[in-house]
Parts: C-alpha cells; structure tokens; sequence
C-alpha cells in the first residue's frame, strides 16, 4: 500500500511538472559553411544559417544560428547557438547539441540559455530536436516539456 502511495505521489507530481509540450516547426534558409578539410579527413566547419519557425501555441518568428561543425572518422558533432525573435520582438538564446554518424539527419538536445520579454518563462527548458537537411536547408521538429502554468502564461501573452 505505502508502495501505491508513493507511486501515485510521483505520478501526480511528474503529470503537473510537465503537463504540457511547447512544440517548434522550423525551416531554414541557406545554410553557409566555410573551414577546413585536414589530409586525415577530418573536419572542421564553421555554420551559419537562418531559418524561419512557428510554434503550437501560435508564436512565429526567425532566427540566425551561429556554430561548429566539427567530423572526425565516422562521427560529426554539430555545436551552435541560435537568436530566435518572435513577432513581438522577444528574444530566445538557444543552444543545441548533436552527434551523428549522419549529417543529412538526426537528433540532438537544446536547451534555453538566455531570452528576453515573454520568453524569460523558458530560460533553463530543456528540449529534444530532430532534424533532417536537403541540399542547403534543413527542417526540424522540436518539443520541450513545459508545466501547464508555463505553457498557459505564454500563450496568454500572445
């Protein structure tokens, strides 16, 4: 019974914390790349891009990522930081990670270092991103879970 308890306890507390997902659609403009290729094959790129996104909750906007494509063997690390701006012009720094034996697809983590206005609430969220390229662009899927109270006060703001 105590063991019940305990799970329920838990189970609520879970639901309540992340009761709700902040899902993000983006596709990019070009992408641009400039660094080295070494004799062993390895690579060290410097990315840029733009791209354009909208959300579930009704938000859209544009952003520039900045970062380091870094392939050595079989294995690419993708590095960078992006400035997304929504039509209000409030402000989220997001910085997004992956590993991949594929560049042209995959999945990473991101999470929100730093914003501005009504984006504040996202400082600290933690998301999963897909993502899959096609000649210069790329298009990707991102949800973070986010409480229902985060979620209700961001979408009441719009």
């Amino acid at each position: 019974m105590k063991k019940l308890i305990i799970f329920s306890l838990f189970f609520t507390f879970t639901t309540k914390l992340y009761a709700e997902f902040y899902i993000e659609s983006t596709i990019t403009g070009i992408i641009e790349n400039e660094g080295y290729q070494l004799p062993n094959g390895n690579q060290f790129l410097m990315i840029k891009g733009t791209y354009q996104w909208t959300n579930n909750i009704g938000y859209y906007g544009t952003a520039t990522c900045k970062g380091l494509l870094e392939k050595e063997g079989t294995i690419s690390s993708i590095n960078y930081l992006c400035e997304a701006i929504n039509q209000k012009g409030d402000k989220q720094y997001i910085l997004s990670k992956r590993k991949s034996a594929d560049l042209q697809s995959g999945a990473g983590k991101q999470i929100v270092v730093d914003a501005t206005g009504n984006d504040k609430i996202f400082i600290g969220t933690e998301c999963n991103f897909a993502i899959s390229y096609l000649k210069n662009n790329a298009f990707a899927k991102t949800k973070c879970p986010v409480s229902k109270e985060v979620y209700n006060k961001y979408k009441n703001n719009l």
